[in-house]
Parts: structure tokens; sequence; C-alpha cells
């Protein structure tokens, strides 16, 4: 009777493992697609200080991913439960919105939305792990 109340233990701690992880890597997944699709496009001849404008892009969205851990540190921790499904679809909602917009704004103020945009993903990556 042991083993088989050991073997019951184990298997629903593996089945746990097993969701949560691919609960957690589908999501990161789906949101990944708000982080790169910009680089899909070209910004041939667009310079800024005299760096090619999708380098500096690049630039803008890590810089904002880099702070949102900082930020995130104290907005994850405090968030309530209640409240999580509501974060996680703001942060997209909102890193979709900057996407828009920086498909919208001429360079070098697209740079902004992209900036917003590393803050929003930075969140749902924190939020996520």
């Amino acid at each position: 009777m042991l083993k088989i109340n050991n073997f019951k233990n184990y298997s629903s701690r593996l089945l746990f493992i097993l969701w949560a992880g691919g609960a957690a890597l589908l999501s990161y997944s789906l949101v990944y697609a708000l982080r790169k699709p910009y680089t899909s496009a070209t910004f041939e001849g667009i310079q800024v200080f005299g760096v090619d404008y999708k380098v500096v892009v690049t630039i803008i969205q890590i810089l904002g991913y880099a702070i949102s851990k900082f930020i995130g540190i104290k907005l994850i921790s405090d968030l309530k439960r209640k409240n999580r499904f509501k974060f996680i679809i703001g942060s997209m909602v909102i890193a979709e919105m900057a996407l828009i917009l920086f498909e919208l704004l001429n360079s070098p103020y697209n740079l902004i939305p992209m900036f917003i945009n590393g803050l929003s993903f930075g969140c749902m990556w924190g939020f996520i792990f």
C-alpha cells in the first residue's frame, strides 16, 4: 500500500510540473510575438546619431526591457491574485498598441512606443517567470 501511495504522489507532482511548465512555455511563446515583429521591416538609409535605425530601435526596446526588470520587482510582487489576468492582458494590449504606434509615427518619434513595448514585454516576462 505504501508503494501505491508513493506512486500517486510522484505522478501527481509530475503532472503538476508538466502542466505548469507547459503553461509557462505556451504563455511566453504567445507573448513573444509582441517583441520582434519590427525586425521584418527594412529601415534602409535611416540613421539616428550616425547609427543604423534598426540597431537604435533594438537598443531602445532592450533598454525598456531592462528597466522593466526593476519596475517589475515591485509591481509583480505587489500583484494580487485577482488582478493577475488583468495585468497580463493589459501588458499585452500595451505592447501591441506600442507596436501600432511605432508603425504610425515617423522616425525618430516612433522610438518612444518601442521603449514602451520593451517595458510592457519585460513585465510580462517577469510575471510569467
